[in-house]
């Protein structure tokens, strides 16, 4: 029942399955890291679930994230957890998430507490608006590109940039303001190890770089750039500029074809 290494130190990885119970239950009410108070579930994702909380040193809302099982278990997906926090955390850029803080509850899975956003993301706004007026969607892309100048010149590149990871917080009478959420998948310079083997696709498949379909090790801040392009052609047209019926035919048309001309679709 060691949490850590009694020879090295180092964090061991926990079978959680059998021993944490479902989180919107046993942790809402709960204090975990001494300062945050855990208030509501909000939702889950594809990496674990994600609770509204008060900070109570503060008293402020915070957000809570949680790595639950069995992913606690894989060595990888705690590489990818930690590294998201590392990353949001080393930018400190505004249109960065806000990490506030990293650590581990008593049943084994690492939480991330980060700063509470109140909005929705890229996506959701576009599959309930379809395209976007320009004066709209240039401001929010050059926001994006300010934030990933940021963080590229931290040494750290994205990988994973789609509409779920821009997250728009609306003012009144303004332009939202852009957070760039989930650094999971980042390439940092200075990692001492490779997060993935050569070959391995990280991403998602539509926004993709062709670097990145070749699974080249050399991903370096172009990719980012890539998606932010296609990103603002889906933005302008309402139309993602390769799709197809699967992820091969995506693929395959990344590395074979010219998208249509954005005027040629609006």
């Amino acid at each position: 029942d060691a949490m850590v290494c009694g020879h090295c130190g180092a964090r061991l990885l926990l079978d959680t399955s059998q021993t944490m119970p479902d989180p919107k239950q046993s942790l809402t009410g709960r204090v975990i890291g001494g300062n945050f108070k855990v208030e509501a579930f909000m939702g889950a994702g594809g990496m674990g679930a994600v609770f509204r909380a008060r900070q109570l040193s503060l008293d402020r809302e915070v957000a809570v994230k949680i790595l639950l099982a069995p992913l606690a278990m894989d060595r990888e997906m705690l590489e990818r957890f930690q590294r998201e926090a590392r990353a949001a955390s080393n930018i400190g850029h505004p249109g960065i998430v806000q990490v506030i803080e990293m650590g581990y509850l008593q049943e084994g899975p690492p939480f991330m507490v980060m700063e509470l956003l109140q909005g929705e993301d890229l996506r959701t706004k576009l599959s309930r608006e379809g395209a976007l007026p320009a004066h709209l969607a240039v401001p929010l892309m050059l926001q994006t590109c300010d934030a990933l100048q940021a963080a590229h010149e931290k040494g750290i590149v994205h990988r994973d940039m789609k509409p779920d990871n821009i997250f728009l917080v609306y003012r009144a009478g303004a332009v939202p303001t852009i957070k760039i959420l989930d650094f999971g998948l980042s390439k940092i310079k200075s990692a001492d190890r490779k997060l993935t083997n050569t070959g391995t696709l990280l991403g998602t498949p539509n926004y993709m770089a062709p670097e990145q379909v070749r699974g080249s090790e050399d991903v370096d801040h172009r990719a980012d750039i890539y998606a932010a392009g296609i990103i603002l052609y889906e933005m302008l047209t309402g139309r993602i500029d390769y799709d197809g019926p699967s992820v091969q035919s995506v693929l395959v048309a990344i590395m074979t074809q010219d998208p249509p001309p954005p005027r040629a679709v609006r």
